[in-house]
């Protein structure tokens, strides 16, 4: 049974500045006997030329994906992001306080 291998991957890195490729920019310097441009193969090149759509910081990563699930889902944006609801202490009877 022929093995198949998915590459989707190679496009999925965390790291800004990555380096994506099956093959370093050396190695393909050396098979096409020409000097890539500056940058070639890094996630902020291949975005700028349309190979990748965002490059996205990991920090930011969550609202991202939220937005871009809200945008296809076609849900209704948010007025304001939710605050997390604070509630006022509650004051325990004697007999569930903890003994010192």
């Amino acid at each position: 049974q022929p093995r198949h291998h998915h590459v989707d991957h190679a496009m999925l890195h965390q790291i800004l500045g990555a380096l994506i490729g099956f093959a370093g920019p050396r190695v393909i310097e050396q098979t096409i006997r020409e000097k890539l441009p500056d940058g070639f193969q890094r996630a902020e090149y291949l975005m700028e030329h349309g190979m990748v759509d965002m490059v996205v910081s990991r920090l930011e990563m969550r609202q991202t994906i939220a937005r871009l699930l809200k945008m296809l889902l076609k849900l209704p944006e948010e007025e304001k992001p939710l605050e997390p609801e604070i509630l006022p202490p509650v004051a325990l009877p004697a007999e569930a306080r903890p003994q010192a």
